[in-house]
């Protein structure tokens, strides 16, 4: 039986909704600067913009901040276990499904 505190199916499928909006905002992020990337420094090109887009997340500052969340007692347990769980497997996608396949991404461009 579950009770209120055990993560759900439905939490399971909103974190892989998170992840996708999560590459969509680095998307409008990294687009929003590219003018001033492109004329600053070195220079970026369009593949280099494409890995930066979907190579740059990891997740390490998130997931240290979402353990402060995790042991404060003073928040609601569901919370807690929530934001833990879903910047931990923010960490995990990006690590796991960006990373291993960004080196097919990069033979591709």
């Amino acid at each position: 039986m579950m009770n209120k505190d055990t993560i759900t199916t439905g939490d399971w499928v909103r974190m892989f909704i998170f992840w996708f909006l999560m590459i969509i905002s680095r998307v409008i992020m990294v687009l929003t600067f590219y003018p001033f990337l492109t004329r600053s420094g070195y220079g970026i090109t369009s593949k280099e913009l494409v890995v930066l887009i979907y190579g740059g997340l990891r997740g390490a500052l998130g997931m240290c901040l979402s353990l402060f969340v995790g042991v404060d007692p003073s928040l609601n347990t569901r919370f807690r276990q929530l934001t833990v769980f879903y910047m931990c497997g923010m960490a995990m996608l990006t690590i796991v499904v960006n990373g291993l396949t960004c080196s097919k991404l990069v033979a591709w461009l």
